[in-house]
C-alpha cells in the first residue's frame, strides 16, 4: 500500500531525478491487513510479480523456532527472492531498510528502530536476477524500557521502508510465544571497576567488567535452557539518545549450539565481559538479558572527563639499537626522544614550527657539545603554519638523532669522559595537557679495547660464579669456576696439538708466589699427541671448578687469590701467549641482611640481550642475570618471586631456587633464565609471608 513520504515530499523532484525516469515511488509493508491473525509457524511466505518474500524467526544463527524463553534473543530475517530475469533495485531514504514491530492485544510491545540511529544517506539494495537478499534484526525479548517481555503471544510484523522500486508482497505476521522464566530464577547486572568493586561512575577509558549473575533463589534444582552456547546472555550500554555505544556480544562471532545448565538451590552462574568506559562524558544506561531467565534491572554509569597524561623520556642506544651507558671512542651514539600518551583519551600535539624537537649532547656542567641543527639557517615558516599529530592512548611518538662524537662548534672529535643527552618538545598539546621535561640521560665515552689480531690464537681467562656470571669476590666455601677461552682469529682452520690426553689447558690457583691448587695435580694422562681443531673464528672453552681446597684437600684461608693458566702445546705446534691472571678474593663478600636480593650485571642468553636505562628496564626475549638471595632461618630452599618489567607492563611468575652459598636463579616455565627487574617481591614459598619483600637496588 502507498504511504505518505512526510518530509521527503519536499525533495521528491530531486530524488526522482536522481533515481532516473520511470521509477515509481512507493513504500511496501510486508504485513497482512489489520486484524489478520499471525502465522503459528516460525515463518511466513508470500509471492508477488517481482519478489517472493519470507519472514522467519530463528535462534541467532540457528534454526527457525516460534517459542522462546524469557531473556532469549530472536533473530527476525526477511529474505527476498527475485523472480524476474533482470536485476531489481530498492531505494531507501536513510540507512534503515526495514522495520520490525511486535504487538500483543493490539498494543505495540517492541519496535526495532526505537532508540537506534541510522545513517542519513540514500541506500540502494540490488537483488540480482534469480538471486536472494536477506535483511535481519534481533529482538532480545525486552520492551522499549529494557524490561523483559511478559509471557504470552506476540505478532511480529515486518516492513520494507523503501521509497522506490518494485512492490514486495504482503506477509502474514509471525506469531512468537514467550515462555515465562522458571520460578525462583533471579538475575543481577552490574559494572565492576579494576578492583572488582561495583562501579556507578568511571573516568572515560577506564577498564570495567560487565557481570551478569543468574541465581536460583528457590528450594528446588532448576535447569536453565540456553538457545546458543555463546549468546546465552548479553549486556549493553546506551547513551542519552538511546544509541548503543557498547554491547557484550558485539565481538563474540557466530553462536554455537545451545543446551542447558543446572542451578542447585542457592547456586549462581556468572557471565562477564571486559570493556572500557565510553570516551564521551555523560550518563549511560546499562541493560542486559539472560537466556531462560528474567531480564535484570537496568543500571547506570556516569562517565567523567577522560584522564589525560603525557610523558617525555630520553633513551641512549648503540648502533644495534641496544640501550647502553658506555660507548667506545668514535662509535655513533643514538638518542631517542619519546613522547607517550599515558592517558585514556587521544591527545593532539601541535607545532607552529618544523623544528618539532630539540635533542642535544652536553657535558656534565651543562655546556653544549653537540646540536644537529648547530649553524643551520632556519627559514621562518609561513603565517598559519601548523603541524598536528594525534596520539591514541598508550601510543608514542619518537624523534631520533645520531651523534658522531664530534663538537658542533669545531667538528672535532670529543675526548673520552662523561656526557649527557638532553631533549625537549617544541610543541604543545591542544587539550592543554602539560608536557613534562625530559630527564637528562648520562653516559660515558670510553677508550675501546684494542681489536683482536687478524690471525693467530689468543687466550682469555675468566673467573665465574656458580650461575656463570663474572665475579671478583666469593664467600668461603663457595664454588669458583675458572674458564680458559682459546680463540682462532685466523680466516682459515687451524690446529693446536696438546702433548697428551690431558688437553690444552693447564689451570691453577695461586696466592702470591705460591701455587695453591694445580688442576693437573694427580691426573693420569694418555701419552699420545692430541690435535685440537679450530674453525675460523671459533672459540673453545676449558673449564676448571675449584672447591676452595688446596692440593692436599684442605680448605684455603680467606684472602686474595688469582687464577692462572697456560696453553699446553708441543714443539712445532702454534704457540699461544699465556692469558693474564684473573684476580679474585675469598671471604670478602659482606654478610647481607636476610631476604635481600641483588642484580649483578646483565648477560646474554642464546644471543638475546637485556639492558637497563635508569629505572626503566628494557627486556627483549628472556635474558639471564645473576641473583643473590640470603635466606633467613625460616626460609625454605625455594622461594617464589614476581618480577615486574616496567616497559613491558607484564608480570613474570617463576621460582627462585637458592643455590649453595646463597646464590639463586629465576626460571619462568621451561624457558631460560629471566632478568629480575625492580620492583621485585620475594616471599617464602611455604608460608607466603607478605612481610618478606624487597626492592632491587
Amino acid at each position: 500500500m502507498t504511504n505518505t513520504l512526510g518530509t521527503w515530499m519536499r525533495s521528491a523532484l530531486a530524488m526522482a531525478l536522481a533515481l532516473g525516469p520511470g521509477c515509481a515511488r512507493r513504500e511496501t509493508r510486508v504485513v497482512a491487513a489489520a486484524g489478520t491473525a499471525g502465522s503459528t509457524s516460525a515463518s511466513s511466505t508470500a509471492t508477488g510479480p517481482t519478489f517472493t518474500a519470507t519472514l522467519t524467526a530463528r535462534e541467532p544463527g540457528g534454526a527457525a523456532r516460534s517459542v522462546f524463553d524469557a531473556g532469549q534473543t530472536a533473530e527476525l530475517a526477511i529474505e527476498l527472492l527475485n523472480r524476474t530475469a533482470s536485476d531489481q533495485t530498492l531505494v531507501f531514504p536513510t540507512g534503515q531498510t526495514f522495520e520490525l514491530v511486535a504487538t500483543s492485544g493490539g498494543q505495540v510491545a517492541w519496535r526495532y528502530s526505537a532508540g537506534r540511529a541510522f545513517p542519513q544517506v540514500i541506500t540502494r539494495i540490488t537483488v540480482p536476477a534469480g538471486g536472494r537478499h536477506e535483511l535481519s534484526g534481533s529482538w532480545p525479548m525486552v520492551d522499549a524500557r529494557g524490561l523483559p517481555m511478559a509471557a504470552g503471544d506476540y505478532d511480529v510484523e515486518a516492513s520494507l521502508v523503501h521509497v522506490a522500486g518494485p512492490a514486495v508482497p504482503a506477509l502474514v505476521p509471525v506469531r512468537l510465544t514467550v515462555r515465562a522464566a522458571p520460578a525462583g530464577l533471579s538475575t543481577e547486572l552490574a559494572l565492576l571497576d579494576s578492583a572488582g568493586l561495583p562501579a556507578a561512575s568511571a573516568a572515560a577509558g577506564d577498564p570495567l567488567t560487565a557481570r551478569l549473575r543468574v541465581s536460583n533463589r528457590g528450594g528446588a534444582p532448576l535447569k536453565v535452557q540456553v538457545p546458543t552456547a555463546t549468546h546465552s546472555w548479553d549486556a549493553w550500554l546506551t547513551d542519552a539518545a538511546g544509541a548503543r555505544v557498547w554491547q557484550a556480544s558485539a565481538t563474540w562471532g557466530a553462536p554455537g549450539a545451545g543446551g542447558s545448565y543446572d542451578l542447585a538451590p542457592g547456586a549462581t552462574r556468572e557471565f562477564t565481559e571486559s570493556l572500557r568506559a565510553p570516551g564521551a562524558a555523560g550518563r549511560y544506561a546499562l541493560q542486559g538479558v539472560a537466556a531462560g531467565a528474567p531480564a535484570p534491572a537496568a543500571g547506570s554509569l556516569t562517565v567523567t572527563a577522560p584522564a589525560r597524561g603525557l610523558t617525555l623520556g630520553l633513551e641512549v642506544a648503540d648502533a644495534a639499537g641496544l640501550p647502553t651507558s658506555s660507548f667506545p671512542l668514535g662509535a655513533p651514539v643514538h638518542v631517542a626522544l619519546r613522547v607517550t600518551n599515558t592517558g585514556a583519551a587521544p591527545e593532539t600535539l601541535e607545532w607552529g614550527t618544523p623544528l618539532r624537537e630539540t635533542i642535544q649532547v652536553q657535558d656534565v656542567a651543562g655546556a653544549l657539545v653537540w646540536d644537529p641543527r648547530f649553524g643551520l639557517t632556519i627559514t621562518p615558516p609561513p603565517p598559519g603554519f601548523v603541524i598536528r599529530e594525534t596520539l591514541q592512548p598508550g601510543r608514542s611518538l619518537v624523534f631520533n638523532a645520531v651523534w658522531d662524537q664530534s663538537r658542533s662548534s669545531t667538528r672535532q672529535a670529543v675526548a673520552p669522559g662523561p656526557y649527557q643527552a638532553t631533549g625537549r618538545l617544541n610543541g604543545r598539546a591542544v587539550s592543554g595537557t602539560p608536557i613534562p621535561t625530559a630527564t637528562p640521560v648520562p653516559f660515558r665515552i670510553v677508550v675501546a679495547p684494542p681489536p683482536p689480531p687478524a690471525a693467530g690464537f689468543t687466550a682469555r681467562l675468566a673467573v665465574l660464579d656458580a650461575v656463570g656470571q663474572p665475579a671478583a669476590a666469593f664467600r668461603t666455601g663457595e664454588a669458583v669456576r675458572v674458564e680458559l677461552a682459546i680463540t682462532n682469529w685466523s680466516p682459515a682452520p687451524a690446529v693446536l696439538t696438546a702433548p697428551d690426553g690431558c688437553g690444552l689447558a693447564a689451570t691453577s690457583i695461586g696466592s702470591g708466589a705460591t701455587t695453591v691448587r694445580d688442576a693437573m695435580a694427580g691426573r693420569m694422562c694418555t701419552m699420545a699427541l692430541v690435535d685440537v681443531r679450530f674453525a675460523p673464528g671459533e672459540t673453545k672453552t676449558f673449564r676448571f671448578d675449584w672447591d676452595q681446597r688446596n692440593d692436599a684437600g684442605q680448605a684455603v684461608a680467606a684472602g686474595p687469590y688469582e687464577a692462572r693458566a697456560r696453553v699446553r702445546t708441543v714443539f712445532g705446534s702454534a704457540s699461544v701467549a699465556a692469558p693474564l691472571p684473573a684476580p679474585f678474593t675469598i671471604g670478602a663478600v659482606p654478610v647481607k641482611p636476610a631476604n635481600t636480593l641483588r642484580i649483578s650485571g646483565v648477560a646474554t642468553n642464546n644471543g638475546i640481550v637485556a639492558s637497563r636505562i635508569g629505572f626503566d628496564v628494557g627486556v627483549v626475549g628472556f635474558p639471564k642475570s645473576r641473583v643473590e638471595v640470603t635466606p633467613s632461618a625460616r626460609d625454605t630452599p625455594a622461594v617464589t618471586a614476581r618480577a615486574l618489567a616496567a616497559q613491558l607492563g607484564r608480570s613474570f611468575l617463576g621460582t627462585v631456587t637458592v643455590l649453595p652459598g646463597g646464590d639463586a636463579e629465576l626460571r619462568v616455565g621451561p624457558g631460560p633464565l629471566v632478568l629480575l627487574a625492580g620492583p621485585v617481591e620475594v616471599a617464602n614459598a611455604r608460608s607466603n609471608d607478605p612481610g618478606q619483600s624487597i626492592r632491587v637496588q
